[in-house]
């Protein structure tokens, strides 16, 4: 299925969410309870400068503890829609091989931990 919160609106959910099995949510309103996005299984956020987290400094910003993208998951925005000033505040962007995240039109979070795990591995390790 498909979530789209225009610009205005208000989606509200828990502290932590899955988004995957070909599921989307595009962002162009306020994004409320999240704390940990994971993002995988085929999965896709799409993020707007229109759209912030409740309690965020500005639009455009998207303040979370921890974002992972699993393999086959997509974390993008929109070139058009993007300024040097949105993106994403968090602790951690943990990002699997095989995963999708727009370095070119979303800012690397700072400050943050990056880490890659190779999912293959029985116990991954950060590169």
């Amino acid at each position: 299925g498909s979530i789209d919160c225009e610009s205005g609106g208000t989606l509200i959910v828990p502290s932590s969410i899955f988004l995957a099995f070909n599921s989307r949510i595009f962002l162009r309103g306020t994004l409320q309870g999240a704390s940990n996005f994971i993002v995988g299984g085929n999965g896709q956020l799409t993020i707007t400068n229109q759209g912030s987290t409740s309690g965020s400094p500005s639009l455009g910003v998207y303040q979370l503890s921890t974002i992972t993208v699993l393999q086959n998951g997509v974390v993008n925005a929109p070139a058009s829609s993007m300024s040097s000033t949105s993106g994403f505040s968090v602790d951690a962007l943990n990002l699997y091989i095989g995963s999708a995240y727009s370095f070119t039109t979303i800012p690397q979070p700072l400050p943050t931990s990056f880490v890659v795990f190779d999912a293959s591995k029985e116990n991954p390790n950060p590169s």
